[in-house]
């Protein structure tokens, strides 16, 4: 049975210790007594009682991480009027989400937020759980299932590198012993053959392309040089106006023929 005692041994006429001690059963079936730091009595068997607890459930090798931090918390609500601070894990990647929209781009927040999103609902009713549950399994799991609906091996990079970010601060404010993210290595990706445009994709191109884009898109499948480009179009200029300045490698003047992009995109049909 758990009970607290002082320790009557005197020193000059003083106790050595004005403090109680939790005398226990710890995990191992040994008697133990330790110091609670405390001078009320009344608190400190309720210290000594959590303490007890704590020991009986390693006994029966129930007592995680997670509990172990619950105990602790209740201990020090109960001596000071404040306990740990414990997060679960859908309540700790909320925070760490809107702590990212206000240090982040609208975007790269949004892109965090899906992802914590998905990472939950995958986790179901144990997100209710404290963050300091999630293991590594978890996280291979979610990168697994992810892959799994098709998305490629750097999308996963992505979202295994936003949940570890979340649970690296996790560790660094002491809610977690370790980042579950760590031990999770990248997917190898296969290797792609890119293939060029077909006259067909050129002329949709053309078509879909409004302002600039139409010369650039046809500049580059007609091997234009740097400075047409720059010139291409020139129809607000003159008829009479066939030469427009650059700089190129030097200040001179070089011919840059007036040609609409209706008649290029008839050219790179029929040589099609």
């Amino acid at each position: 049975m758990a009970c607290v005692v002082r320790d009557k041994a005197e020193r000059n006429g003083k106790r050595r210790s004005p403090f109680w001690y939790a005398c226990f059963t710890d995990a191992t079936g040994r008697r133990v007594k330790k110091s609670t730091g405390l001078t009320a009595k009344s608190k400190a068997m309720q210290m000594c009682m959590q303490l007890q607890r704590a020991a009986d459930e390693a006994r029966r090798g129930v007592l995680t991480e997670a509990r172990t931090r619950e105990l602790l918390s209740e201990v020090l609500e109960s001596v000071n009027g404040e306990g740990l601070r414990v997060f679960s894990v859908a309540e700790w990647l909320d925070h760490f989400v809107k702590g990212k929209r206000k240090t982040r781009a609208d975007k790269t927040a949004r892109r965090h937020e899906q992802t914590m999103r998905e990472f939950i609902e995958l986790l179901g009713h144990r997100a209710k759980l404290n963050v300091a549950a999630i293991t590594s399994k978890d996280i291979a799991d979610f990168r697994d299932y992810r892959h799994s609906l098709g998305l490629a091996p750097a999308t996963l990079d992505v979202d295994i590198k936003i949940l570890s970010a979340a649970f690296n601060s996790a560790w660094k404010q002491g809610h977690i012993s370790v980042n579950p993210c760590a031990p999770i290595e990248k997917l190898k990706d296969k290797a792609h053959r890119k293939h060029v445009f077909t006259p067909e994709q050129v002329s949709a191109l053309v078509k879909a392309a409004t302002g600039d884009w139409t010369g650039l898109i046809l500049s580059s499948q007609s091997f234009t040089r740097r400075w047409k480009i720059i010139c291409f179009p020139c129809r607000h200029r003159k008829a009479t106006r066939h030469l427009c300045s650059h700089h190129w490698r030097s200040a001179t003047r070089a011919p840059c023929p007036s040609i609409s992009a209706r008649s290029w995109a008839g050219r790179t049909s029929s040589s099609a």
